[in-house]
């Protein structure tokens, strides 16, 4: 999972500097925040990432708070 994060992310840094990661089941949490901490050393031009659930909640966290610690919490 957090690889599929990275490719994602990575795919969608060439057309915004916002991305948002549309989940369509539910995922271990602990495993996307993997893959949103490596792409914010990665790909420093991303500015913030979202996730969005299946239920349509979601969370927006600048690149910044993650790489000073900040973790997406979950639904």
């Amino acid at each position: 999972m957090a690889g599929a994060v990275q490719q994602s992310i990575r795919r969608g840094k060439k057309q915004a500097d916002n991305i948002a990661l549309h989940l369509n089941q539910n995922f271990d949490i602990a495993k996307i925040n993997q893959g949103v901490v490596t792409s914010s050393y990665a790909y420093r031009e991303i500015l913030k990432v979202a996730i969005v659930n299946v239920d349509k909640k979601q969370e927006v966290i600048l690149m910044q708070e993650i790489r000073d610690g900040r973790r997406f919490q979950g639904f």
